[in-house]
Formats: C-alpha cells, sequence, structure tokens
C-alpha cells in the first residue's frame, strides 16, 4: 500500500477564484468610500463648527494665522443648539471619527475598536483637569465620546456583517 506524504492540491476553477477576488476588491473598495464618508465628512463639519462657533480654540488660532486673517467675525450664540454642538457634539463627532478610522485598521480584535479611542478621549480629559494642555475638564465630554465611539462600533459592525453577506 502506498500513501502519500504530499497534501492533495484541490482544482479550483478559475472562473470561481476571478469571482472571489472581484468581490474581495469591491468590498476593499466599498469600506474605503465608508471610512471616507464616516471620518472625513464629518471632521469636516466639526472643522466648520469650531471655526465659526469656538474662536479661542487652538486649531482656529492657527487657521487665521496659516491663512493670515486678522480680526474677523466670530460667531457666537447662546442658542441652547448651538452649545450643546460646541460643547458635546464636537467629542461626539471626533469620538466617532476616530474609532471608525481605527476600525478601518483592526479588523481582528475588535475590542480594541473601543479600547483605543476611549482611552485618547480620556487621555485628553485627564490632561485637561491638570492642566497639561488648554481645555476644560468635563464628565460629559466623556459621555459624548462614549456614545460616539459606541455608534461607530455598532456602525462598523453592522456594515462588516453586510459586506460579508454580499460576498456570500
Amino acid at each position: 500500500m502506498y500513501i502519500s506524504f504530499y497534501k492533495r492540491e484541490k482544482h479550483r476553477c478559475p472562473d470561481k477564484e476571478e469571482n472571489r477576488r472581484k468581490i474581495r476588491n469591491k468590498a476593499f473598495v466599498t469600506r474605503k468610500k465608508l471610512l471616507l464618508l464616516e471620518t472625513i465628512i464629518p471632521l469636516m463639519v466639526a472643522g466648520v463648527i469650531y471655526y465659526f462657533f469656538c474662536p479661542d480654540v487652538y486649531f482656529v488660532k492657527m487657521l487665521d494665522r496659516i491663512f493670515a486673517i486678522g480680526e474677523r467675525h466670530k460667531v457666537i450664540s447662546n442658542d441652547a443648539v448651538v452649545l450643546f454642538l460646541r460643547n458635546f457634539g464636537l467629542d461626539f463627532v471626533w469620538a466617532f471619527s476616530f474609532s471608525v478610522l481605527i476600525s478601518f485598521f483592526v479588523e481582528k480584535r475588535k475590542w480594541l475598536r473601543v479600547v483605543i479611542p476611549f482611552s485618547m478621549g480620556l487621555l485628553i480629559e485627564i490632561l485637561q483637569k491638570y492642566h497639561v494642555i488648554s481645555g476644560t475638564f468635563d464628565y460629559f465630554d466623556i459621555l459624548a465620546e462614549a456614545l460616539g465611539i459606541a455608534l461607530a462600533y455598532i456602525i462598523c459592525l453592522l456594515q462588516e456583517v453586510l459586506i460579508n453577506e454580499k460576498k456570500e
């Protein structure tokens, strides 16, 4: 009796392999488009909010110096919606976008998608509390960041499920 120690290669149909490759590439392109949609656009909206409603933020001062803008009209409003967006919405958007970005690069260890952004947000708040960086420590900022991270995590998991269903 003859025993072969070599593994037999499975006969693979070239058409099936080509289809699998196309589906994988299409899924990657879809993920890249979603990454663009879910990170760049919210950050641009947040940047506009910062620019017009938060004149004392370092980012805004830096833009004013770069574009040599002297005195500009600063929009300051006491409207409840504007104050909410300014105080908590921006933290939510930052955490959401950062979480989506992390989830694009971290596929295996899904728990890192939550731990890394939450740790960054918590570190920033702690540094603000001890006046290492400018800003004001606020527990509601941590809550807003946690909500942004949670929403990003849920959306990314749902997208992965939908993309994987399309593959099959």
